[in-house]
């Protein structure tokens, strides 16, 4: 994956995925956006390995993973999923900060809470957003 990597220009700063961890909401985030981050890197990760002679299995494995993470609806949830966990990984960083104080906690919560609500009233036009940045990397993978 490194040598895709370094060819690519997008790909931002993060150079590994990370494992998704169901206990701690921070690592969770980040797994998932450094995956989002990380997609077209995968694809041509996964697009190699299928290709790849003489490893039957990985290739195969390689092609039912690379068609996974290809599909339209994938694609549309990770953006969802993304967009969602960007707007809620401030606040869980503070709630997981052991000297955060209650107030403080709270304020934030409101804070997070008002933001959905108010891209609740423009859903349409937010899920236009987020569809067409499925979209476009949809055409780009």
């Amino acid at each position: 994956m490194e040598e895709f990597i370094d060819t690519r220009e997008e790909g931002g700063r993060q150079r590994r995925l990370r494992m998704y961890c169901a206990t701690r909401w921070v690592d969770s985030h980040d797994s998932v956006l450094v995956f989002l981050d990380l997609l077209p890197v995968v694809v041509d990760t996964l697009n190699a390995l299928a290709c790849a002679q003489g490893a039957r299995t990985t290739g195969s494995d390689a092609s039912a993973l690379l068609a996974a993470v290809r599909s339209f609806a994938f694609l549309v949830s990770l953006q969802v999923a993304g967009y969602c966990l960007a707007t809620t990984v401030s606040l869980s960083r503070a709630l997981q900060d052991p000297s955060q104080n209650i107030g403080d906690a709270i304020a934030r919560v409101k804070a997070v809470r008002k933001v959905l609500e108010d891209e609740r009233g423009i859903a349409e036009e937010v899920f236009h957003r987020v569809f067409l940045r499925a979209s476009e990397l949809s055409a780009r993978n």
